[in-house]
């Protein structure tokens, strides 16, 4: 949720920030934005061969724009290629289908690159599958918020009382595996099928924590890791960033400018993560109480505190550096909500 420590720093920082909010406020209050965001959600749930074919050449596309921009391919085969009989990269992709990010990923690097993946089935509400699986592509149909064991616990761990007792996951896909590339793009799915309990606050968060603690246990040293991430000042999304530049060589964020102009969502790429550095295991650690809380409590659970001494500590340590990283994402998506509003809420529309 949005901390108001954060805004007020933020606003006091950068002019571009004070726009994007009073944009958003603007679209928030005008009646023409529920229909059209409306719109939007109902084409990405009615999947049909045509959406779906879109949304594998979007990922595709923001595969390719994202190595443009942070060359988290290109660094890993001019990596492979200097050193004498490397082994082709492996990478792990987190919530792959439709599976556009993968195949690109594919495309650009070593012919013999091995690209595993965790995906929800279509049983469950998720999306299908259209790049082809094989002996250097393979997946995991599953729901990744249902590992147990990869949390730390055994069946006996679970209250036998549990609504989704029956639904956790004691194997350890990809045991003892680790990736030179990690791939968690991974969004809660309105088609999934799950229980009441299993809300809107807690399924997103329950989402992340799963896909990060998945990948910082199954990463490289030394290797690159992306996540799909939404509202860089909100504290939760903060956090995450602050942790992987801690324990990382670089850290960079970036927005494509197809598919998610208007939103706020972005992407974290990390490289040269070093995943058993004190800091990491920290908070892996933090990630794994999170998911106990939201998963196995969700009866009494509460959004996780953070002091005010601790927010000031982030913000006095990081908090121009996140400027400086959000500044250009900001500046792309007020200029998209002010295309939209200027339209009248009409270029949806118009595409249909």
């Amino acid at each position: 949720m949005e901390d108001a420590r954060i805004v007020d720093f933020l606003s006091q920082r950068s002019s571009i920030y004070i726009e994007l909010k009073k944009l958003q406020k603007e679209v928030w209050e005008n009646p023409k934005a529920d229909k059209y965001f409306h719109s939007m959600q109902n084409n990405a749930d009615t999947a049909t061969p045509q959406s779906r074919a879109y949304f594998r050449k979007l990922m595709a596309n923001i595969a390719t724009e994202m190595d443009e921009a942070t060359q988290f391919l290109t660094d890993i085969e001019v990596h492979r290629q200097s050193k004498a009989r490397s082994q082709p990269p492996k990478v792990l992709d987190l919530c792959m289908a439709p599976g556009g990010f993968s195949g690109q990923v594919r495309q650009s690097l070593c012919p013999l690159t091995e690209i595993n993946g965790i995906t929800l089935p279509l049983s469950l509400g998720g999306h299908e599958l259209l790049v082809k699986t094989g002996p250097r592509l393979k997946v995991e149909f599953l729901d990744i918020t249902m590992l147990a064991a990869e949390m730390g616990y055994t069946i006996t761990d679970i209250p036998p009382d549990h609504p989704d007792h029956n639904l956790f996951l004691f194997d350890r896909p990809f045991f003892n595996q680790t990736f030179d590339l990690i791939l968690c793009d991974g969004q809660v799915l309105r088609t999934h099928k799950r229980q009441e309990h299993r809300g809107e606050k807690l399924e997103p968060l329950r989402l992340c924590v799963s896909q990060l603690v998945f990948a910082l246990q199954h990463i490289k040293a030394g290797g690159t890791f992306t996540i799909l991430l939404h509202n860089a000042d909100y504290l939760r999304t903060l956090k995450i960033i602050y942790s992987f530049s801690k324990f990382s060589s670089s850290v960079q964020l970036f927005k494509p400018t197809a598919g998610h102009k208007q939103r706020s969502s972005f992407y974290l790429v990390a490289k040269g993560v070093n995943p058993q550095s004190p800091f990491a295991l920290n908070v892996v650690s933090e990630w794994k109480k999170a998911w106990t809380s939201s998963t196995l409590h969700f009866s009494t659970w509460k959004e996780e505190q953070t002091s005010n001494d601790e927010v000031d500590q982030i913000l006095a340590e990081f908090g121009e550096k996140l400027i400086q990283m959000c500044e250009p994402m900001w500046k792309i998506q007020c200029e998209a909500l002010c295309r939209l509003i200027n339209s009248g809420f009409q270029i949806f529309e118009k595409k249909k």
